[in-house]
């Protein structure tokens, strides 16, 4: 397992609000843009820029099988996510 970090992860994502249902597997993301993450602005200080976002929301999908795995935010604005609703997803700053 790796962290994003140390290679980039491919991930679906808009910046524009999706549909109903768009956090159920069976959506269809296709249409979505794809990139890597880190997402954000260049020069935003001690982040690895993968895919430019300068918009004020996205939303990003990956669909995988759930195993044990860390997630980091980085963050120099307030995050609201769906994932800090979720038990398994529960990150103090979110």
């Amino acid at each position: 397992m790796h962290g994003s970090d140390a290679k980039p992860v491919a991930w679906r994502y808009t910046t524009t609000q999706p549909a109903d249902g768009w956090l159920q597997p069976p959506f269809n993301a296709a249409a979505w843009q794809a990139g890597t993450c880190g997402f954000g602005k260049p020069g935003t200080p001690g982040a690895k820029i993968g895919t430019v976002w300068n918009t004020r929301d996205i939303w990003l999908r990956r669909l995988r099988k759930m195993e044990p795995y860390a997630t980091a935010f980085f963050t120099t604005d307030s995050t609201d996510s769906p994932l800090s609703k979720r038990p398994e997803f529960r990150c103090p700053f979110l």
